[in-house]
């Protein structure tokens, strides 16, 4: 290898010299930087992906614990009933639950009383009527509940 470098003249040399550097760089881009570069650059993009991740977790944890704490942090439909009618002197003849919902029974009780407690379930408790079944009793002002039926919201 020392005879033909030897061999070569001045110009052929600095060109074999250039040539070899050009070599250098393009190996150390291809096999070094190149790669490097692109892991840095696949390690940003998944490191933005799990910010967003993060983030949509901490907003639904938020949502979960706000739908929470407008049910009782978890309390039961039939707790929620049975606490909130002795606020308004509601006297429930009969409890029943039917799957995800709750069907309750109310006797001989104020209208606005039996109003003013439906919409506390509605706005404050979590819950949602989906069936709502009054009749007048001879009394006025009073109703009974042949059926209200409860779910959560």
């Amino acid at each position: 290898m020392k005879e033909k470098w030897a061999q070569l003249n001045a110009q052929e040399k600095q060109l074999v010299t250039i040539a070899g550097v050009l070599l250098s760089l393009i190996l150390f881009y291809a096999m070094i930087w190149a790669p490097v570069s692109n892991t840095v650059v696949e390690k940003r993009v998944k490191l933005l992906k799990q910010r967003e991740l993060q983030q949509w977790a901490t907003s639904a944890i938020g949502k979960i614990r706000a739908s929470q704490s407008q049910t009782g942090s978890g309390t039961s439909m039939q707790n929620i009933v049975n606490s909130s009618v002795r606020r308004y002197n509601i006297q429930v003849s009969r409890i029943q639950p039917k799957g995800e919902q709750l069907a309750v029974w109310v006797e001989n009780t104020g209208f606005d009383q039996l109003m003013q407690w439906v919409a506390e379930l509605e706005n404050n408790r979590g819950l949602r009527v989906v069936t709502f079944d009054v009749v007048a009793e001879d009394e006025s002002g009073m109703v009974r509940v042949r059926g209200l039926t409860l779910e959560k919201a």
